[in-house]
């Protein structure tokens, strides 16, 4: 939970602009925080539920 409040913080999104890395992985700043907000609900659903999260992937 504290990682993805993390990864919304102004901050860094601004960081990430400056680097231009929305632009180099093709993805804008509204489906970055569209996906952490996601990520958020699942990670605080799965710990209501008493659930484990994997993830496989590069």
């Amino acid at each position: 939970m504290i990682l993805g409040k993390t990864l919304l913080d102004e901050d860094l999104i601004e960081h990430l602009k400056y680097l231009k890395l929305f632009k180099r992985y093709d993805i804008d700043e509204k489906e970055y925080i569209d996906f952490i907000n996601n990520l958020i609900e699942v990670c605080s659903k799965a710990i209501e539920e008493n659930k484990q999260i994997v993830s496989l992937g590069d």
